[in-house]
């Protein structure tokens, strides 16, 4: 596994964590596409 995949993972389980407790969302699988780009968007703009 490259850096970039261990940095979103780990970015994602942070944010999967802060998510639930806010709310839960019905669609995990869409979720997790969201927040996949999400973090490439802000790892594109390091």
């Amino acid at each position: 596994k490259s850096d970039i995949d261990h940095t979103i993972d780990k970015w994602i389980k942070n944010k999967d964590q802060n998510q639930n407790h806010i709310q839960k969302k019905p669609n995990l699988g869409e979720h997790k596409r969201n927040m996949l780009s999400d973090a490439r968007e802000l790892l594109a703009k390091k």
